[in-house]
């Protein structure tokens, strides 16, 4: 199942127009996306990490609660992170 972009960010928190979806993946059955995008809120840089759901009346995607912002330089932490985790599963025989 693919996913469709938004061409428009529907986050009321973000700042107007500042919105790049750098990633996206479809999460589950239920269309549920996982998505990562960069954007400005009250004028600080952030980097979102969220999942998004399918509104049910207009079909649009829409930012759920699960989810976090970090400021971009929090991202290398982030990445050991991951690293480490997939190094994990992979000793595990999950990838």
């Amino acid at each position: 199942m693919s996913v469709p972009a938004l061409t428009k960010d529907r986050n009321p928190e973000h700042d107007s127009g500042d919105t790049t979806i750098v990633w996206e993946f479809l999460k589950n059955t239920r269309g549920e996306v996982l998505r990562i995008d960069c954007h400005t809120w009250k004028g600080k840089p952030l980097i979102a990490i969220r999942t998004w759901f399918r509104d049910r009346d207009t079909g649009e995607l829409r930012p759920g609660r699960e989810g976090f912002s970090l400021t971009p330089d929090r991202l290398a932490e982030l990445e050991t992170g991951i690293k480490a985790a997939s190094e994990e599963a992979a000793k595990r025989g999950w990838l």
